[in-house]
């Protein structure tokens, strides 16, 4: 399951909001173009169905249909006339070579100006006053077990406001922990009291944080408050609904052997499909952007001596070592004292590696890379042999990432920023792991689309 139900319901209130708005914004411009009302989508059919449909594309692109976005009200703005603006690129140019199909360049603009203003006012409306409402109501819940797992689960919904749960309480049957207060929440009593304590506190839903094994009286008892109609659900399993990731820290062998998920790692037919898309990608990239690759090479060239292209050993699928490739983005013998992460401020980077690497522009040459089949163009990133010795040793399953090709984006590079620690590349790890847990080719259309808003904001970028 990629999001929560809860989550879902509130991108789509949120999406169907902006599609309201941006109708009535381009009513609104033919009003002001024309000075007469008329229905735009029975007079412009194909113009408004592309231009609305372009606006809702590009405004998930940045990040704007996110519900529990904490954005703040500047950042707003630029990504709403960012995607507002590179919505009407394309269905300028798309008018220009079809005049019969669009309308013309002062009634785009009109258009534009009012879509922007109206999403921008409908996304901090929401997310200031409407998603704050939203959290007062939410479900009441007790832990079971008031260990690392359940503590770890308790500390996280109370750091997350748009959390869909509030925890009354823990049950543990650990007597020594009986009236112990974690923060504000209190082990209310053993796991034979549920029905009681869930009457007296107005619960009725049990989320079980303990991961190790589970005692067979512990088990009987929260069968029993299953049976009696509460919902019963387990903190990893929960965790990664809500946030798009898996805590590695929490999860043992059992969980994975039996979690649902891994769903293309068993369609052969699929996998063959997604090297297809690769590969055609790749080609297509390669063949369309030629100028791009040489400006960049000639600006690699003249900033700094050394070769333009960046070769490094990197890890694959299978553990299988290969030379990855980029522009050149650090001076020549950067790493002459041996591998570290980049980090910021680096001094070893260059001016034009500086720019490249906002731009991602520097990842350009692994398409060569997509196309010898060594990575894929969603995927973990692939890291060097140097860190994975050491990450191995102190993140759980973390060769787990090599059950798939490495690719130029991921799951991770879209949802975290730019990692120069070991607990960077946990969290990392969490969120390739639920990419590779719940792996779909709709789910690589969606990171791809997240892409391109990552790169022209350059989040995470050294």
């Amino acid at each position: 399951m990629l999001k929560s139900k809860s989550y879902k319901q509130r991108q789509l209130f949120l999406f169907l909001g902006y599609l309201t708005l941006i109708v009535i914004a381009t009513h609104l411009a033919f009003f002001i173009h024309f000075g007469y009302f008329l229905n735009a989508f029975r007079n412009y059919t194909g113009a408004t169905t592309i231009t609305v449909s372009l606006y809702l594309i590009f405004l998930y692109i940045f990040n704007l249909g996110d519900p529990n976005s904490n954005m703040q009200w500047e950042d707003s703005a630029v990504r709403c006339m960012t995607a507002v603006a590179l919505a009407c690129y394309p269905v300028a140019l798309f008018f220009y070579y079809l005049p019969g199909m669009g309308h013309g360049q002062s009634l785009l603009f009109i258009q534009m100006v009012l879509t922007w203003i109206f999403t921008f006012i409908w996304q901090r409306l929401y997310l200031d006053y409407i998603l704050s409402s939203n959290v007062q109501k939410k479900q009441k819940v007790l832990i079971v077990g008031a260990g690392r797992s359940g503590h770890f689960f308790y500390e996280w919904l109370e750091k997350n406001h748009s959390a869909p749960y509030k925890v009354v309480g823990f049950l543990d049957d650990d007597p020594e922990k009986l009236g112990r207060s974690m923060s504000e929440a209190t082990v209310l009593g053993p796991t034979n009291q549920i029905l009681e304590i869930g009457r007296r506190e107005g619960v009725n839903t049990a989320i079980i944080g303990i991961s190790q094994k589970k005692s067979a009286e512990l088990i009987m008892n929260i069968l029993t408050a299953k049976l009696k109609g509460w919902n019963i659900q387990n903190v990893v399993d929960e965790y990664e609904e809500i946030t798009g990731r898996v805590p590695v820290e929490y999860i043992q062998n059992e969980w994975l052997l039996f979690a649902d998920g891994f769903y293309l790692l068993r369609k052969p037919v699929m996998q063959k499909v997604k090297r297809f898309i690769d590969i055609c990608f790749s080609i297509s990239f390669l063949v369309l952007f030629p100028p791009l690759f040489l400006i960049t090479a000639l600006a690699v060239y003249l900033d700094s001596p050394g070769p333009i292209i960046f070769r490094q050993v990197r890890v694959g699928k299978g553990g299988k070592h290969f030379e990855l490739l980029k522009f050149r983005s650090m001076y020549l013998n950067a790493e002459e004292n041996g591998a570290v992460w980049a980090q910021k401020k680096d001094l070893r980077i260059t001016r034009v590696g500086r720019l490249i690497r906002f731009l991602r522009i520097d990842e350009f040459p692994q398409m060569v890379n997509i196309l010898r089949g060594d990575m894929s163009l969603i995927g973990p990133r692939p890291e060097r042999p140097e860190f994975i010795n050491r990450l191995n040793n102190k993140i759980s399953y973390y060769s787990l990432r090599h059950c798939i090709k490495p690719g130029i984006t991921g799951w991770a590079q879209v949802q975290y920023p730019y990692g120069a620690s070991v607990e960077d590349a946990l969290n990392k790890h969490e969120y390739d792991l639920y990419y590779i847990k719940n792996l779909t080719l709709f789910m690589d259309l969606k990171i791809l689309l997240k892409t391109f808003g990552v790169m022209i904001f350059g989040q995470g970028s050294r």
